[in-house]
């Protein structure tokens, strides 16, 4: 019901900030993009659901 739809839309704006964070730091480095890449894919994926 609402409360899950309230912990995923939560859990959702963690996973943003998260791989907006990743993406910052990818600047200096992207030894992580594929782990990137892939997170960025998943959120996609929860978007369009």
């Amino acid at each position: 019901g609402s409360v899950q739809g309230a912990y995923l839309v939560s859990w959702l704006v963690e996973e943003m900030l998260s791989v907006l964070r990743e993406e910052r730091r990818e600047a200096n480095g992207a030894r992580d993009y594929r782990r990137l890449s892939l997170r960025r894919a998943s959120a996609k994926m929860l978007l369009m659901m």
